[in-house]
């Protein structure tokens, strides 16, 4: 063989040989390179889910607890419950738990004992305090938030959120899957394409491998950079123009990308948050260290008037006046308008630390209460309007009743001296009229006096006369003075008094008053049966029972029937008159000497009416 063809063929040989070489050497930095991808791709985008699925659960967990303020406490579990409840939506939310000083007020989800055990101990049991003021931890499958409660600077509960990383492991496997098998694929392809490029000619193979060498170190570098973008949280990358052909790296890059947007659908986005904040009614301002506002949701240019480029950067105590005292609590304010107006409302305040000095901010939550206010100044004009109302009805009732009784004391006392023939002997043809006209004057003159009662009473110039006396005296005296009605009406009158009962204290006239007017009603409705007065005692107090056979009062009347001027409304209480004051005067003198009165009554049963009076009243008691 000629030397020039073993040159040659030596040359061909070596370059072969160098063909080969440069051929696996690329492959094998080629499968390096790709391997080292996956690692980097995949360490990015795990820390960088992890360190958005911490500020996720932080954000989460910081405000659900100034959402449960109120119910922790109030310890309100339903509540919390309910507040709760409206986070089912939240994907990726496995355990939350909402606890007080004392203990668990609400547990849910895969949060282990020992976490809550620890929490209950230590309040804060992880080192790391996030801007969001909550602390965050890692667990085998999850992530772990929790956030004090706080109010008025002090820490009452705590709220724990437990966020899944199942969803990223699974994709993560599932792309280091892929990856594995596209470029495994794309390995082989390339490898059997250099092994037939070694076989041509080696500046052909050598052309070909630099060229090789291009094309695949291009692609490389684009899927390097689109790592890069995928860790920094751009989840929404297209596909490279270069990458977007067909081939091996083609189709992992647009796996690449097609993961991506998978995961841009399972991770809660600032976009996600901002629809959150501005579905909200009521204002919200993120205050910054400055005092000046650095965020605002929709609600807050409506209320306060204002475009947000005009808010933003403003001072907040610009359009925001709290009323004074603490921030944290609700509070009534003002709110100064864009157009020159003011809105009263209702602000509460939260503060955010944010780890660095001067680098604290505070969340301002505002409501406008201007029909709050107009419907209380319109409840207190109806009530003053009322308290007059009363007070001129009081008085004109007093005066009147004062102006009829002295004519009527002077009709009657002319009635009686011509009934007592001072006068000479009456004819009897109008002794009947006469005594009628006595009788209706003696029925006017009681109206006129319980009227006058209820006056002084009312204007709490009413006063009772405390002294000793007996109760059999007057349960004696009241079954003395109507047991002529009680004959009348065919009605057996009993009363039962033990001989053993105490001297009681207090006033007579007035016990003796309220007793006459409860009898005197059982008689007045019960047409045939028995009345009966039943008197004992309990403790310190006498117990006085006045039963009827009548036809009952029903149950909706039963706390009525002790209001001014008011009547059962039926046949019977027609029937037999009234004036409504009666149930009323007994109930307020019995209540004047500490005493309670109340009735137990069936339609068609009859009813019975009790009154405990203190057997020794020492003082009057005021009048509700």
């Amino acid at each position: 063989m000629r030397l020039q063809t073993r040159y040659a063929l030596t040359l061909l040989g070596l370059t072969l040989a160098v063909i080969a070489l440069l051929s696996v050497g690329l492959l094998l930095e080629f499968r390096r390179a790709a391997m080292d991808l996956r690692e980097t791709v995949a360490e990015s985008m795990d820390e960088s889910l992890l360190r958005q699925y911490r500020e996720r659960a932080s954000s989460l967990s910081a405000a659900l607890s100034k959402s449960v303020v109120n119910g922790v406490y109030r310890l309100d579990v339903a509540e919390i419950v309910n507040l709760i409840e409206g986070l089912s939506e939240v994907p990726d939310l496995t355990g939350v738990a909402v606890l007080d000083r004392q203990g668990l007020l609400f547990y849910d989800g895969r949060i282990s004992d020992e976490t809550v055990d620890a929490i209950l101990r230590t309040g804060m049991p992880i080192d790391r305090v996030d801007a969001n003021g909550a602390v965050t931890d890692s667990l085998d499958d999850s992530i772990l938030a929790t956030s004090p409660v706080m109010l008025d600077g002090e820490a009452i509960g705590h709220v724990i959120v437990c966020l899944s990383l199942m969803p990223i492991h699974e994709e993560l496997a599932a792309v280091r899957a892929r990856f594995d098998e596209r470029v495994g694929s794309s390995f082989r392809r390339t490898a059997l394409t250099s092994v037939a490029t070694a076989g041509v000619v080696g500046l052909v193979c050598i052309v070909l491998a630099l060229i090789l060498g291009r094309r695949l170190g291009r692609p490389i570098a684009l899927l390097s950079n689109l790592a890069r973008q995928v860790g920094r949280g751009q989840f929404s990358v297209p596909v490279p123009e270069r990458l977007s052909g067909p081939g091996e790296l083609g189709e992992l890059a647009g796996s690449f990308v097609a993961m991506a947007h998978d995961l841009q659908r399972t991770t809660v986005s600032h976009a996600y948050l901002d629809s959150i904040l501005n579905s909200m009614l009521d204002g919200l301002i993120v205050v910054g260290g400055d005092d000046r506002i650095r965020k605002i949701n929709s609600a807050t240019c409506g209320l306060l008037k204002y475009d947000e480029g005009e808010l933003i950067g403003m001072p907040v105590d610009q359009v925001l006046q709290p009323g004074g005292g603490e921030h944290r609590r609700p509070q009534e304010g003002t709110a100064f308008l864009g157009d020159g107006g003011t809105l009263p409302v209702l602000v509460s305040c939260a503060e955010l630390d944010g780890g660095e000095a001067g680098n604290r901010s505070s969340v301002w939550v505002f409501r406008d209460i201007t029909m709050m206010k107009e419907t209380e100044r319109a409840l207190t004009d109806a009530k003053l309007d009322a308290e007059k109302a009363n007070a001129a009805k009081t008085q004109f009732l007093a005066n009147m009743s004062h102006e009829l009784r002295t004519p009527l004391n002077a009709v009657l006392g002319f009635t009686e001296l011509i009934l007592d023939e001072t006068y000479g002997a009456v004819p009897e043809e109008i002794r009947d009229p006469v005594e009628r006209v006595e009788h209706n004057g003696q029925h006017l003159l009681g109206l006129i006096n319980d009227v006058l009662d209820i006056s002084k009473i009312e204007s709490g110039r009413f006063t009772i006369s405390i002294d000793d006396y007996a109760m059999r005296d007057v349960v004696r005296a009241v079954v003395a003075a109507v047991d002529p009605l009680a004959a009348e009406k065919q009605i057996h009158l009993v009363s039962e008094v033990p001989n053993e009962l105490p001297r009681g204290r207090g006033d007579q006239q007035r016990i003796v008053q309220a007793l006459m007017n409860l009898v005197g009603n059982a008689i007045k409705f019960t047409a045939d049966g028995e009345v009966s007065v039943i008197v004992g005692t309990r403790g310190d107090e006498f117990v006085v029972s006045v039963s009827d056979t009548g036809p009952g009062i029903p149950l909706e009347d039963q706390d009525t029937i002790f209001d001014e001027f008011h009547q059962v409304d039926g046949s019977i209480t027609r029937q037999k008159g009234g004036t409504g004051l009666g149930l009323t005067i007994a109930r307020r003198m019995i209540e004047l000497q500490g005493g309670r009165l109340w009735v137990e009554s069936e339609p068609g049963a009859g009813a019975t009416f009790t009154f405990t009076l203190p057997i020794r009243v020492e003082r009057q008691v005021e009048a509700a």
